[in-house]
């Protein structure tokens, strides 16, 4: 008989626990849309281009979870919450959060984003995604040491064709530096020889698209602008 008791104890007890471990499951997803939709409203895009790359659950040490602001007063008591790290068009963006689902607090950390959501939005106010048009990345860099990110924007169009744009914020206002487009999909950012660069690969089209000769256009950063270097 007391076997029998400690069995179901034992089952009873897995039980419980497989349960919790699902209901916290449950909880990390719905914070998770949360963080998803608080972006997606913040950048001005559809939810579904936000990925979730971790959510994880953590104990804060006071109500500020984890973002405190200088001279405000946090309630000093244990909040369990969920950290919570979502990816749009290459920039990361961490969320704090409690672990209500009624009444959740989700908190944006700026520090840890590689773009403003602002200046997201401005870019993506700049470079119209539609059928044809795809951003593949936005590279935040300081390109003029003023210590505040030009966006360095690469995207696809059309069949086989991609492009790049420079933006730099300015007052609350985006201007285009920068911009160049190529007639392949290859269109990238690196840096050579130490300076920020636009590598362009392009084809001749003969006899045509799939057999053609391709080749590179490079772009360097000269402090102002991107000009073009003779390979």
């Amino acid at each position: 008989m007391r076997k029998l008791v400690l069995v179901f104890l034992f089952i009873s007890a897995l039980a419980y626990a497989q349960g919790l471990i699902a209901a916290q499951q449950d909880i990390g997803q719905l914070i998770s849309e949360a963080c998803r939709e608080d972006l997606a409203k913040s950048l001005g895009i559809e939810k579904d281009k936000i990925e979730v790359k971790s959510c994880e659950e953590v104990t804060w040490n006071d109500s500020a979870l984890g973002f405190p602001q200088a001279g405000r007063f946090y309630m000093q008591v244990l909040m369990p919450g969920y950290r919570v790290v979502l990816s749009s068009a290459g920039a990361d963006y961490e969320y704090h959060t409690n672990a209500s689902i009624d009444k959740p607090v989700i908190k944006l950390n700026p520090a840890l984003s590689m773009l403003a959501a602002a200046e997201q939005k401005m870019v993506r106010e700049i470079i119209k995604e539609g059928n044809s048009l795809a951003i593949e990345k936005i590279i935040p860099v300081d390109l003029d040491e003023d210590e505040q990110n030009e966006a360095v924007v690469i995207y696809f169009y059309g069949a086989h064709s991609s492009g790049a744009k420079v933006i730099k914020f300015d007052n609350g206002k985006a201007l285009v530096i920068f911009e160049r487009e190529a007639s392949t999909p290859v269109t990238e950012y690196k840096l050579i020889d130490g300076a920020p660069a636009l590598v362009f690969t392009e084809s001749d089209f003969t006899p045509n698209y799939a057999e053609s000769k391709k080749y590179q256009v490079v772009y360097k950063w000269d402090g102002r602008t991107f000009v073009k270097k003779e390979l």
